[in-house]
């Protein structure tokens, strides 16, 4: 781009200092529109699956055919949807007695292990401070999860599912009568971290996104299965915003333009 705006200058008729003045303009725009560009650029996070307190993890295990719960917060800031976060675990099939399953969140990551033999479901649910394994849908008490239109999906990092099968599942809650879910199925193991989009307008059901009391995300598979996720938030579509090269490249070519009629 550098290199195609200086043919520009050097084949406009104009004085070496409109050259310059150009050159200036164009670097003004430049920072402009890069600005705009950061400026238009939005996430809402729901959590960043870190734990700043003490003990810095939160961790549930359930052996048999148990289940366990563990609600940590408050968590300071908005790195966790609603400063508090669920962990729930249940084992769905008849276990060995001494076979576990467990989630842990530690050092910006969810680990969910099930031992051979063992299935499980693994639910995080965000939905305020109500200490319980049940769902609160009403807990966030509204949120908008769109931020006035500009956000429409959910982005999740998957780093790792050790077998095909991984099932991932969100919920959204209105009200305890009002939500909308989406699942998917990943058919091969996940040997490399990927990022993965949930657009809202994939959901089933009558959730308001704009008032949002709850959200839930499931993990279930196959028996013994093993997977890590990262970084959870709500985003915008990709490609949303002009390339900055393209924006600079306008700009300055509009203020070589400009001159050149002057």
């Amino acid at each position: 781009m550098i290199s195609q705006i200086h043919t520009l200058f050097s084949r406009l008729e104009m004085p070496r200092s409109h050259r310059i003045s150009a050159a200036l303009l164009g670097a003004m725009a430049l920072a402009g529109s890069i600005g705009a560009v950061e400026a238009r650029a939005a996430s809402l996070s729901v959590d960043t699956f870190d734990v700043p307190t003490v003990p810095d993890f939160q961790f549930v295990e359930s052996t048999g055919s148990g289940s366990d719960f563990e609600e940590a917060g408050a968590f300071a800031g908005s790195d966790v949807l609603g400063g508090f976060r669920d962990l729930n675990i249940s084992i769905l099939n008849s276990a060995p007695p001494f076979a576990s399953a467990s989630g842990t969140v530690f050092d910006g990551r969810l680990d969910w292990s099930n031992d051979n033999n063992v299935i499980s479901e693994l639910t995080v649910a965000w939905d305020g401070n109500d200490g319980s394994a049940a769902v609160n849908a009403t807990g966030l008490g509204g949120i908008d999860l769109t931020q006035g239109g500009l956000l429409d999906r959910f982005g999740l990092q998957l780093l790792a599912a050790d077998s095909p099968g991984l099932t991932v599942a969100f919920t959204v809650y209105t009200a305890e009568n009002l939500f909308s879910t989406l699942t998917r199925t990943f058919d091969s193991a996940i040997n490399a971290p990927q990022q993965e989009f949930f657009e809202f307008a994939n959901f089933t059901g009558n959730a308001d996104f704009t008032n949002v009391g709850a959200v839930t995300l499931s993990l279930t598979g196959p028996a013994a299965m093993d997977a890590s996720i990262a970084l959870l938030d709500v985003t915008e579509p990709p490609n949303s915003v002009p390339e900055p090269s393209a924006i600079f490249g306008l700009a300055v070519l509009g203020g070589a333009i400009a001159l050149r009629r002057r």
